[in-house]
Order: C-alpha cells, then structure tokens, then sequence
C-alpha cells in the first residue's frame, strides 16, 4: 500500500445561478444551466491531496503536472478508482497512456448496479436476492464469466425483463478489465473503493453548492 499513488476522480454537477439572482418565475428542470466540477483525490501512504476543477480534460492533466512536481511517478503502482462512466474511462486511457497505470471499477458501485438491474430483471426480491448474492460471490473474486454464466442460467419462470439481465452482462463486459480479485486487494491490505474521493466531492462542491439555498 506504501507504494501505491491511489487516484479517485469523481464528477458533480451544480445548478447554475445567475449573478443577479434567482428569477422569480420557476425555471423547468431540463432547461436549467449547471456548473461541471471534476475533485481529485489523490493518496500515496499516508499523505493526502484534493484537486477541483471545472472540465474532465483539464483536470486530468492537472494531475500529471501535480504527479511529476512531486516526484510521485516514481513510488510504484499507479491506480485509478472510479464508478462506470465510459468517458472517464476514455478520458483516463487518453491522457495516461504513456503511463504504466490501473484503472479499477469501484466496489461499491459495482455492487449498487447488480442491485439496481436485477430489480429490474426479475420477479419478486426472493429471486432477486438468490441471484445477488451468487454474482457478487464471484465479482469479488474477480470470476466475471462465472457471474455471467448464473445470469445466463436464470429460469425463464423468474425472469421480468431479458433486457434488464442483458444490459448486465454487457455492463461485465465493459467492464471486464476494470474488475479485479477484490478479495485479494483486501487481503493486501489494498484498496477497493473511490469513497474517498467522493467524500472529497461532498467536502469541496456537494456540501456548498447542491443543497437548497447553496450557489
């Protein structure tokens, strides 16, 4: 863990207010302007950063200047956590592709999307339930064509919505490189989640700029 420069990037948005004010007339949600934030939270042992700035782009190579100033190339593993989203994914190969680095699907969110499209996908939360718990078994370490294989077996009997489950199998694919043995990582001590940088998110823009009265 000593030697890993541990990356969380997470994405906000915020409303956009206007400099004279709120308007007195309530604007329609989808017509509404927001502000993009990118908070970088970076970790290498005991020593912490957090980076803000508008634009993934820019803040992407925010990190390797503030990587070469302080001589942070040079301790080990670099490793990057994050939800999902496919542009981050694509912004991170782009701009780091001349660095020896990991990218690594964050636990938490993995978890939160099985839930989410077998809700989705099948019949009652008993069914749900059954097939969770066998897919995370073997997410967490790391046997993504054994989770596909339970998906792909489901009884037709329980089965609401085949799009739910194939949308699944597609998110595993995607994703296949970005999951690795969990179990292992925790075993060595090393870390599985961005939770990190969002908690970073929440210090630097949520908790000032996405609640009622906040700008």
């Amino acid at each position: 863990p000593s030697e890993c420069v541990n990356i969380s990037v997470d994405e906000v948005g915020v409303v956009h207010q206007k400099e004279t004010g709120r308007s007195p007339e309530h604007v329609k949600k989808e017509h509404r302007e927001y502000v993009r934030n990118t908070v970088v939270h970076i970790e290498n042992g005991k020593n912490t950063y957090v980076l803000n700035g508008p634009g993934l782009t820019g803040v992407l190579r925010l990190i390797i200047a503030f990587l070469l100033h302080n001589n942070l190339l040079q301790t080990g593993a670099i490793v990057f956590f994050m939800d999902g989203a496919r542009d981050l994914h694509a912004a991170i190969k782009c701009i780091f592709n001349w660095l020896p680095f990991r990218m690594i699907l964050d636990w938490y969110h993995l978890e939160e999307k099985c839930k989410m499209q077998l809700s989705l996908a099948l019949k009652g939360k008993e069914a749900r339930n059954q097939v969770l718990q066998k897919i995370l078994a073997f997410l967490w370490i790391g046997k993504i064509d054994d989770a596909i294989d339970v998906l792909r077996k489901i009884e037709s009997k329980d089965i609401k919505s085949i799009a739910a489950i194939d949308r699944l199998i597609g998110y595993f694919e995607r994703n296949r490189e970005y999951i690795p043995c969990y179990a292992l990582r925790k075993k060595l001590d090393l870390r599985n989640s961005s939770n990190k940088g969002e908690k970073a998110n929440d210090l630097a823009v949520s908790k000032r700029q996405k609640h009622n009265g906040t700008s």
